[in-house]
């Protein structure tokens, strides 16, 4: 709570007490919180010997009222009994409204009253407690209050977290049947809908939901990673981490990782993206004049560039970037890896200029060119000298030359020649 002064505080509790505005209002005025009312309330009534205020039903006025066994305790006995019978945290229904005085209630009017109760008694006696121990709340009405909260704060979150590990169980172990038939990992498949509640799930559609739990299970696991299965004492926690566990294990090393590099995406256009850049020997441009060909349309040179000049773009953004400063062999994601390998390559063997533009752009008209022009053009000094500073800066090895000489269409044994040469 901010610093007051005893006269601030006297008088916003003149205000609490005297006027018909809101704690919000009040709060506005002085410029200070809702919460920070209530803590000026709290106290005022602790030196009064009140347990709180309430607001009649007129509105005009606050009464001070004596702690009685009818009021927070009888609340909380009565949500004691509700939770032994239905083995929840009460839940404020949003479309049920609360009944009316000498009107029979509804089981659902009831859960909405004590929703209601539990979150006064919480806000009004049992956050002025936090990170206090028992033993040293002075006021009995207050410990015998907050300990019966706790209490039941405590067996809420034993109920949530047994349910949500009975949960986690089953989502595995359908996992687990759907990975045995098909030999394989569940895919995101960005481009596939979820199947509408009572529509039919299709083989792709269930392959999606598939990708979801296993992509929450394993952030689920990640409070496990350095522990062994001996040590989770949870047994419902251990079987689904072991069974996540044995998907990653059996699938990545064999049709797992052939089945994420053949199918993703980006790496499909990774490895498009360089075709196109060996063909035309630079980076493509964005072309900003070019619009990109229509689904069904037929595309045009103009067009190809325009598309690989956006993934590019891409891919660096959204792939390359997070891995600057990281090494390949640091890179654990296999698609991942193999993306950012292919980028790095084209950035090295087309650079941009100052201008932005590829420094191997040809000044002359942009035909394609087959392999036979590049070995002419080779014996240029200037491209000469580019692939062996680029052989012998990074210390080549014969797999590594093979590379280079793959992008440029130059026959292998002249780039090996010229690196012995040096």
């Amino acid at each position: 709570m901010i610093n007051l002064t005893e006269e601030q505080k006297n008088n916003i509790i003149s205000e609490c007490i005297n006027s018909r505005k809101t704690f919000k209002v009040i709060a506005r005025e002085n410029e200070i919180g809702v919460d920070d009312i209530y803590s000026i309330v709290n106290e005022y009534c602790q030196k009064n010997g009140y347990s709180s205020f309430r607001r009649t039903h007129n509105g005009t006025i606050f009464e001070r009222i004596q702690y009685i066994e009818s009021g927070f305790l009888k609340n909380l006995r009565e949500i004691q009994e509700w939770n032994k019978e239905n083995r929840r945290r009460p839940i404020r229904l949003g479309k049920v409204k609360v009944a009316k005085e000498g009107e029979k209630e509804t089981a659902e009017q009831k859960e909405r009253r004590l929703a209601l109760a539990l979150k006064t008694i919480k806000h009004m006696i049992v956050k002025q407690y936090d990170n206090i121990s028992l033993n040293n709340i002075k006021n009995e009405n207050h410990r015998e209050i907050v300990r019966i909260v706790r209490e039941l704060e405590q067996e809420w979150e034993n109920i949530f977290q047994k349910e949500k590990s009975e949960a986690n169980l089953n989502k595995a172990r359908k996992l687990e049947e759907w990975c045995i038939e098909n030999g394989k990992r569940p895919r995101k498949l960005d481009k596939v809908k979820f199947a509408k509640k009572g529509e039919k799930e299709t083989k792709e559609q269930k392959e999606k939901r598939m990708s979801r739990i296993y992509s929450g299970l394993k952030k689920d696991i990640e409070k496990y990673e350095d522990k062994n299965l001996e040590e989770i004492e949870d047994e419902n926690d251990r079987e689904y981490v072991k069974i996540v566990r044995d998907i990653e294990n059996r699938y990545e090393r064999n049709v797992g990782n052939r089945r994420s590099l053949q199918d993703s995406e980006f790496l499909k256009n990774a490895i498009n993206l360089k075709t196109w850049c060996i063909e035309n020997r630079r980076r493509p441009r964005a072309l900003s004049n070019v619009k990109i060909a229509k689904k069904g349309e037929k595309e045009n040179e103009e067009q190809k560039e325009k598309r690989m000049s956006k993934v590019w773009w891409n891919l660096n953004n959204k792939i390359v970037k997070k891995y600057e400063g990281i090494s390949l062999e640091n890179i654990k994601d296999k698609v991942d890896k193999e993306i950012v390998r292919i980028i790095r390559e084209l950035q090295e063997i087309y650079p941009k200029n100052k201008r932005g533009q590829s420094k191997l752009i040809s000044n002359k008209n942009n035909k394609k060119r087959g392999k036979a022009h590049f070995v002419k053009t080779v014996g240029n000094e200037k491209m000469k000298k580019m692939i062996v500073n680029l052989i012998k800066t990074k210390n080549a090895t014969e797999e590594q030359i093979k590379v280079i000489a793959d992008f440029y269409g130059v026959d292998m044994g002249k780039v090996i020649n010229e690196k012995d040469e040096r």
